[in-house]
């Protein structure tokens, strides 16, 4: 892979990501911001949340579903009464999303729609890119191995 080229395959994984798991565009896009944030608040959710579609139930949806873990603790500093963190789960997704951009792994054919026999022909549209992805993830692997 050439140097800073990990966005290649991003809407072939992206799409993956979101029907494996069921999380739509803004959802995805929220696990990534925060990702890197450790603990935030509701405000700090908020910062980023603010550039997505209106909707006001989003951050109690990830947390209902699992994606996001709400801790309360009550800090003076801020004024918070509830913390939250990505959950576990939501942190596999996110360095699922980061080692399928950078072709380490390959995308797998189970439980998802792209692969099933009888599929519409805008699955097999994506099917055919994840198996070009697939394929560049084999020689990426190959060319690691000659180098070592």
């Amino acid at each position: 892979m050439k140097p800073n080229d990990y966005l290649k395959y991003w809407r072939v994984v992206r799409y993956w990501i979101q029907n494996t798991y069921g999380l739509s565009t803004s959802d995805l896009e929220v696990l990534l911001f925060l990702y890197t944030e450790g603990n935030f608040t509701y405000s700090n959710f908020k910062s980023f949340d603010k550039v997505l579609s209106w909707n006001r139930e989003r951050l109690y949806d990830l947390a209902k579903r699992g994606w996001v873990d709400a801790k309360p603790i009550y800090s003076p500093k801020d004024n918070a009464k509830v913390r939250y963190c990505i959950s576990t789960h939501g942190k596999h997704v996110v360095n699922l999303v980061y080692r399928k951009l950078g072709l380490e792994e390959e995308l797998p054919h189970y439980r998802n729609p792209m692969y099933e026999k009888r599929a519409s022909s805008f699955y097999k549209k994506y099917r055919d890119l994840a198996e070009k992805m697939n394929k560049d993830v084999v020689k990426e692997r190959l060319s690691h191995r000659s180098q070592q």
